[in-house]
């Protein structure tokens, strides 16, 4: 299986997105669907992703992940 299903509210939930490139631009746009609160760490973001920074929609971590320190979020 290479997918793992899950079913959760991520309504204002924090939820860290690890990149800023297409992938995580694809996973943050569905997370603001289910109106999660999206945290990106990433060193740049795409023009999209900036975009949304831009708005306020996102929360953007200019720096390199590090998952011990990165554990508040409900999902990574």
């Amino acid at each position: 299986m290479n997918y793992f299903p899950i079913f959760a509210d991520l309504t204002n939930r924090p939820v860290l997105v690890v990149g800023g490139g297409a992938v995580a631009e694809r996973k943050v746009n569905l997370l603001l669907k289910a109106n999660a609160e999206v945290h990106i760490v990433a060193h740049k973001l795409n023009r999209e992703l900036t975009a949304l920074y831009e708005q306020e929609r996102v929360l953007w971590i200019a720096k390199e992940f590090n998952a011990e320190k990165e554990s508040s979020a409900f999902l990574v």
